[in-house]
């Protein structure tokens, strides 16, 4: 936590020092910040595509269990305890 406060705080000082959008500086600052922001986002588009194909694998994997309902269930609370720890590494940075 105290990590993701000193990057917010650095970025917020870098946003103070770059100048505005009207100058030459200022759009070379926000080009940059664009093309990381885009870059953030193919790679989380990336990982979530996976974690859906992970998920629709996981389900087929229920699907054709043939043991007792309460090994499916269990199957079911591992494979969401995995998934939920995806999503929130992915979406987030935290496990």
């Amino acid at each position: 936590i105290n990590a993701k406060l000193a990057i917010e705080a650095a970025r917020l000082e870098e946003k103070a020092s770059k100048g505005n959008k009207k100058t030459v500086v200022g759009l070379k600052h926000k080009v940059a910040e664009l093309e990381s922001e885009l870059d953030a986002a193919q790679r989380s588009n990336s990982l979530l595509t996976v974690m859906v194909s992970e998920l629709r694998s996981r389900l087929k994997q229920l699907a054709k269990h043939e043991g007792t309902v309460e090994e499916r269930r269990e199957l079911y609370r591992e494979h969401n305890r995995k998934i939920e720890a995806q999503m929130n590494f992915t979406l987030n940075g935290e496990v």
